[in-house]
């Protein structure tokens, strides 16, 4: 099985102890120090079944055949989707099926709408462009399948889910999104401590807004989900 952008190492963890020992596993990223604490995580595990490859979604060659592939949450973050829909078909043997899933658009999503809001209302940072590589990016209904398609899969289906991403506490989530996105991480290199106390102030402000009585702070968000098999 393939994982295309499987970051610290999932779900390609989760798919080796399901694979067992007899069966193989790649997983495959860009960032390489996210694929060095994959690494460490499979070891520690003791999943010699599973390796994790620096290499882009767009180019897969050299990795070997499979029997299926799954992408979560990294399609929509690649220059040309279709490219990388056609470098995973083009290394499954025909029949083999291929699931990926990426987030809606932003009004349903938003975990992923409050950072890009977050940034402008502090720093003044312009959203990026409607196509440009982003968690986003693909959210319309149908486009994560007519990518599917363009990238030579058949008997393609796309559904939804929602999902319901908490955290405990407006410093939990603040901390994830300060630590977690790299859109934040690069405005900090920018604006530095000055631009880090106007960010936090606002995610704050933002964050309060969605939190319950408890203190937990619950943003159900859509999820789009494709499936289809190589001919």
């Amino acid at each position: 099985m393939l994982d295309v952008g499987c970051g610290n190492g999932e779900p390609a963890l989760t798919v080796a102890r399901l694979v067992g020992a007899e069966g193989r596993v790649v997983g495959v990223d860009v960032a390489e120090p996210m694929l060095v604490n994959a690494r460490r995580r499979a070891h520690a595990a003791g999943l010699g079944q599973v390796e994790f490859v620096a290499r882009d979604s767009s180019d897969l060659g050299g990795l070997g055949t499979f029997d299926a592939a799954v992408s979560r949450f990294s399609i929509m973050l690649a220059p040309e989707p279709e490219r990388a829909t056609a470098a995973v078909r083009a290394v499954l043997r025909p029949g083999a099926r291929f699931a990926a899933c990426v987030w809606g658009e932003a009004h349903d999503v938003p975990f992923c709408a409050l950072i890009p809001a977050a940034l402008q209302a502090a720093l003044g940072v312009a959203p990026p462009a409607a196509d440009a590589p982003g968690p986003m990016r693909m959210g319309r209904k149908g486009r994560l399948a007519d990518a599917f398609v363009a990238g030579g899969f058949v008997d393609v289906v796309e559904s939804e889910t929602r999902i319901h991403v908490r955290f405990a506490s407006v410093a939990d989530a603040v901390r994830y999104y300060l630590e977690g996105s790299g859109s934040v991480r690069r405005a900090l290199d920018a604006y530095g401590a000055d631009g880090e106390a106007r960010l936090m102030a606002e995610l704050e402000r933002a964050l309060d807004d969605r939190r319950g009585t408890d203190g937990e702070i619950r943003m159900p968000s859509l999820v789009r989900i494709a499936r289809g098999t190589a001919r």
